[in-house]
């Protein structure tokens, strides 16, 4: 519901007030006037330049008062508000009585009359402002004047737009169960990969955001515009943090699993600080990451719930709808919090095995033991997979081997290699099977679009999501099939 708040001086106006507030609850608008202020720790002008930073359009009334200028300030707390209300962006609707209008002498301010006057021909110049006799008189101008504003409101397609949004991102606010069901499987295709494609999808998100926050009026509901800004600061927060790293794909940080791919950490150490030779260390800071992740898109995730409840009160047409989209952020938001804390556990768990020795095989059995003990499926699985690692040793080895330092198209499916540890090879990709997560094989236009991702660890075909082959697939099949170049 949008505030109104109602600035003029008090002793002159007060029943002009009253009939300002009554206009209010009449047209569903919430009143913010001084009668209701509460005792607050400030002065005059900053109490209610406070108050006026809550409310949603201005309303000005003046008369033959100049008002209460608090000392340390050069004008009265009625010109501040009204100053306070442009530099807010607020539609301002002033209210000036009629020069020849009788008016009782004892309300009328000589001492500051050179004030008041200045004071109104500002008014005059800034806004177009209407005059008034009687409280009825001002009574019907007022109803007019706010009846008007609401219509200039907050475009419903706009803000259904936003919740559309809301609904339809799905990296960004619902399908978390995923997040927790297979978080292990997360972190042995790819350390961060959800992390990625969140940060873009936010990125997108802030970019129309700011789109349809263009197609709301400046006077539009103050609360919301604020809300909204602060969700779009949050989507580039997020952005920035998680989706600026090298490569279109993939973050150049170890798998760890079921399968156990180990790609190289040359990449991941300046970023992440950690020792490429200690496996646990690797996969504490890993943990943290994904956790630290899911914990920043969670904070993401509640701004967004603000938003709908400013919706849902600035258009209630939109009401079940904006009821609809709360209950599936709230939903999602439980699945985070409990994959969030699933994988805290987890660092912590690892934190205490790296503690018990620096022995690798001492700390795989105590890994495995931990697995053991916890009731935490996620958990579980997740030590596990941790205590299956391979000793460092075999990742430089690995690495080496399966690491590709370039490739070029030789012809239709046909790859040129040169692997890390000085193989060079010429491999032909005319296998389905060579293919994973599609169900068809390239065309040779599509197959020259190819892409050495982050750490070299596989090609790529970024027009279709999830298509690539693995280094030590090409690996494989180099040594069995290669040709020499």
């Amino acid at each position: 519901m949008a505030s109104v708040f109602i600035g003029s001086t008090s002793l002159d106006l007060s029943a002009y007030r009253a009939a300002a507030i009554e206009v209010c609850n009449r047209l569903g608008l919430v009143p913010v006037a001084m009668e209701f202020f509460e005792a607050m720790g400030v002065g005059a002008s900053a109490g209610s330049l406070t108050k006026l930073d809550t409310t949603d359009v201005y309303v000005g009334i003046f008369a033959h008062r100049y008002g209460y200028i608090e000392p340390g300030h050069s004008a009265s707390v009625a010109e501040l508000e009204f100053d306070h209300a442009c530099a807010r962006g607020l539609e301002r609707l002033c209210f000036i009585v009629k020069p020849d209008f009788a008016w009782p002498p004892a309300a009328i301010d000589h001492a500051h009359y050179d004030n008041l006057t200045r004071f109104k021909e500002r008014i005059n110049q800034a806004v177009i402002r209407q005059q008034f006799t009687t409280v009825d008189d001002f009574t019907g101008k007022l109803i007019q004047s706010l009846s008007e504003w609401q219509k200039r409101q907050a475009d419903p397609a706009a803000l259904e737009a936003i919740l559309d949004l809301f609904a339809t991102r799905r990296a960004f606010f619902h399908g978390d169960e995923k997040a927790l069901a297979h978080v292990v499987e997360m972190l042995d295709f790819n350390d961060a990969g959800r992390a990625v494609a969140v940060a873009r999808s936010l990125a997108e998100v802030a970019a129309q955001i700011e789109r349809e926050l263009s197609r709301l009026r400046s006077s539009t509901h103050a609360s919301l515009k604020h809300t909204l800004a602060g969700l779009i600061v949050a989507c580039k927060d997020y952005a920035e943090t998680y989706g600026t790293h090298r490569g279109d794909s993939f973050l150049a940080l170890p798998h760890i699993g079921w399968r156990q791919r180990i790609e190289d950490f040359t990449e991941a150490d300046s970023r992440f600080g950690f020792s490429s030779t200690d496996s646990f260390e690797v996969f504490k800071t890993l943990l943290e990451y994904i956790s630290r992740s899911f914990s920043d898109l969670m904070g993401v995730r509640a701004r967004a719930l603000a938003v709908v409840e400013c919706i849902a009160k600035a258009e209630p047409t939109l009401g079940e709808r904006s009821g609809n989209v709360r209950a599936l952020l709230a939903e999602g938001a439980d699945y985070l919090k409990t994959a969030s804390m699933a994988l805290d556990r987890s660092a912590r768990l690892v934190e205490r095995v790296i503690s018990t020795s620096t022995d690798f095989q001492a700390r795989r059995a105590a890994a495995a033991t931990l697995s053991q003990e916890q009731e935490d499926q996620t958990v579980a699985r997740l030590l596990a997979a941790i205590s299956k690692v391979r000793n460092p040793t075999a990742w430089s080895r690995r690495s080496a081997a399966t690491t590709l330092v370039s490739f070029a198209i030789a012809s239709d499916y046909t790859l040129q290699l040169s692997f890390a540890d000085g193989l060079t090879a010429s491999v032909r990709l005319d296998n389905d099977n060579h293919w994973q997560y599609t169900g068809r094989q390239m065309t040779p236009a599509e197959f020259r679009l190819a892409q050495l991702d982050v750490g070299g660890n596989l090609i790529s075909w970024n027009f279709c999501r999830g298509l690539f082959v693995t280094g030590e697939g090409l690996r494989q099949l180099a040594e069995s099939d290669r040709k020499p170049i």
